[in-house]
């Protein structure tokens, strides 16, 4: 505890005495010292102010500002600007000179903080300043829609940068140092990054980088697309020919809000909207047209069985119709036509493919039953040139393309035969062209792989 000289008057408490005025030269004042408990025992201490010639005399602005991204500086030389020339300076947090700034080159928080000088001779003098750490400007900076040449982005619009405190002002810039100025923001035509800066009534100021996408519109080919019955749009390929790198999406609506699924199917006639869109997101809406048909709708009956040489007219199995043509064919791919659909002349299942006038087919199918012939070759051959039973004349045998004849002596010999169709009347001479002798003999016959063979005899007489 500092004393006056008798003890009568506490002038200061700590390690450190600020006197103001200044006692007079030979003042002597008294410190007195207590230990701890048990430390030691209690001392005073006295001291004489001496004057110094040497000059000290300390001038502080009261005040000074500074952004929060550069912080305060206290040691600038503009602050003690009339003091004492060649004086050191130390800066406390508090009056007792305690605490030190740890950076007084940058304070980031406003307050009052405490500089005190000092000259060659070791006298000293403390003054307080006053530090005003201002907020970076609150400005909010929202990209801009993606557009499409010739369209133009306002960057002064209030969508894309607003700043929260009222006085701010903002400036436009190409370089994110804000040394090239933007001529027009009102009217950006090129896709670029641009920079706005915004700087508040006390001089401070951020910048903000804006990305401005302008591109050229993708270039699209729409195709009207015609079906039957129904369209899967999964299968359709409207856009071939268009922007390879352009997203394409579907909807049902021209305002593209609507969207059409992957898995939608067309059931009906409509007209739907085609986006694309390319990577930067400039975006075209075509509309297409989706035409729907309906297919043929008739049903095939089964003709009634018949017997050979009776055949077979399936163009009487479907009603007549003035919207679709028929056609006959062996299958169902419709690879192979069918030649004589009104005279059919074996079994089997045949199909019936109606195509209406827009394109669009059906196809049903009809079976065929037709009965095998009854055929009796004739028991006798009359090889004698009269013109009467010269040849074996076999009736309905042509129905069977694929027949086949052999003809036997009594011994068992071959002596004939003939293979797919029976296209000739044997007229009883053998396999080599010689007249064979008068006689019985025995023949094979087999219409086909499928049929059981049927056997007889005929004879020879001349």
């Amino acid at each position: 505890t500092w004393y006056s000289e008798d003890f009568s008057t506490v002038l200061g408490k700590g390690n450190i005495l600020h006197l103001r005025p200044t006692p007079p030269t030979g003042t002597r004042l008294a410190l007195e010292i207590m230990p701890y408990p048990n430390q030691g025992c209690q001392d005073t201490l006295y001291t004489t102010i001496t004057r110094s010639n040497e000059e000290l005399n300390l001038v502080i602005k009261d005040s000074i500002q500074a952004c929060s991204y550069e912080g305060g500086d206290i040691t600038q030389k503009r602050i003690f600007t009339g003091s004492t020339p060649g004086l050191s300076f130390e800066y406390f947090t508090d009056a007792d000179e305690t605490r030190l700034v740890q950076n007084p080159k940058g304070i980031t928080l406003s307050g009052t903080y405490y500089i005190r000088a000092s000259n060659a001779v070791g006298c000293s003098e403390s003054e307080s300043i006053g530090v005003y750490i201002n907020p970076t400007p609150d400005l909010t900076v929202t990209k801009p829609p993606p557009e499409c040449i010739p369209a133009i982005v306002d960057l002064t619009s209030p969508s894309i940068a607003t700043a929260r405190e009222p006085g701010t002002v903002l400036t436009y810039w190409r370089d994110k140092n804000a040394t090239q100025t933007l001529a027009t923001p009102q009217t950006i035509t090129t896709q670029g990054e641009f920079y706005i800066k915004a700087v508040s009534v006390n001089g401070c100021f951020v910048t903000q980088s804006v990305s401005v996408d302008i591109t050229p519109k993708p270039s699209t080919v729409v195709k009207d697309l015609t079906g039957c019955d129904q369209l899967f749009l999964a299968n359709m390929q409207p856009t071939l020919g268009s922007d390879p790198i352009a997203a394409v999406t579907y909807f049902s609506d021209a305002g593209a809000r609507q969207e059409l699924l992957y898995t939608h199917v067309f059931n009906q006639s409509a007209t739907y909207y085609i986006k694309f869109t390319n990577p930067w997101g400039c975006a075209v809406v075509k509309p297409a047209q989706v035409t729907i048909y309906p297919s043929p709708k008739f049903t095939a009956q089964d003709p009634p069985m018949v017997r050979l040489p009776q055949t077979v007219d399936i163009t009487s199995s479907v009603p007549p119709s003035s919207t679709w043509n028929y056609t006959y064919w062996k299958d169902r791919a419709a690879t192979e036509p069918l030649s004589n659909p009104n005279r059919i002349i074996a079994s089997g299942q045949f199909f019936i493919k109606a195509t209406s006038l827009d394109g669009c087919t059906t196809m049903d199918s009809v079976d065929v039953k037709i009965e095998d012939a009854i055929i009796i070759p004739p028991n006798i051959i009359t090889p004698n040139g009269d013109g009467i039973h010269d040849t074996w004349s076999i009736p309905l045998l042509q129905y069977y393309p694929d027949a086949s004849m052999e003809i036997y002596n009594r011994t068992g010999q071959q002596v004939y035969r003939i293979t797919g169709g029976y296209s000739k009347n044997w007229d009883g001479k053998s396999s080599e062209g010689k007249p064979l002798p008068p006689g019985t003999y025995y023949y094979i016959l087999k219409f086909s792989p499928r049929h059981k063979p049927q056997s007889g005899s005929v004879t020879i007489v001349y």
